[in-house]
């Protein structure tokens, strides 16, 4: 017995030919008189490092021949079935390095360290700011700054600054800014909350 074996664009399906996977037409599958041990037949799938839900690709069975001759009544309920090509690309999630930095306030500045962990597939970005401080004044202990950071494909790490001021005072208790990452895109990534520093 041989049957033909054929991946089809059904309605429905959502993988394209040549991005997500190489089509196949026609591929002959033979059973001699006595085999019935299962036969396979390969789909290569592509990797299209592309953030995108689970695709699909129909598969069919056609042209049963049993014996020499055609016998559509050979195939089983399922002569038609769907192949998934499940996603692992990601676009990752931003955070703070840390949940805390010290930094001297002779130093200059603190140097702020911004992960993308989980994936790093496409183009994502995030707004930085230092504001305002627990108890930390601007412009008396430190410099407020804010900016945009953009994380392009395979970036995984960026930092940013927060310019700090030694006043020359003498602070009875360590002084903490607040950070915050905002307005993250796209809109997969949810926002950080604040964080004192």
């Amino acid at each position: 017995m041989t049957v033909l074996c054929s991946t089809t664009n059904t309605p429905g399906s959502t993988a394209i030919a040549g991005l997500n996977y190489l089509p196949v037409t026609n591929v002959m599958l033979v059973w001699t008189n006595g085999d019935s041990s299962p036969k396979t037949f390969t789909v290569p799938v592509l990797h299209d490092s592309l953030v995108t839900p689970d695709l699909t690709i129909g598969l069919q069975l056609s042209s049963p021949v049993l014996n020499g001759v055609t016998n559509y009544a050979a195939l089983g309920l399922l002569s038609v079935s769907v192949l998934n090509i499940v996603n692992i690309d990601n676009l990752g999630t931003l955070s703070f390095s840390s949940p805390t930095y010290s930094q001297n306030e002779s130093g200059g500045f603190a140097i702020i360290p911004v992960l993308r962990q989980g994936g790093n597939v496409g183009t994502v970005s995030v707004t930085f700011n230092a504001n305002s401080g627990l108890n930390a004044n601007p412009y008396v202990e430190f410099l407020p700054t804010n900016g945009n950071m953009t994380f392009g494909p395979g970036e995984n790490m960026k930092v940013f600054t927060v310019p700090l001021i030694d006043n020359k005072y003498l602070d009875l208790s360590n002084r903490a800014v607040v950070l915050q990452l905002t307005n993250a895109a796209p809109s997969e990534f949810s926002l950080i909350p604040p964080m004192p520093c």
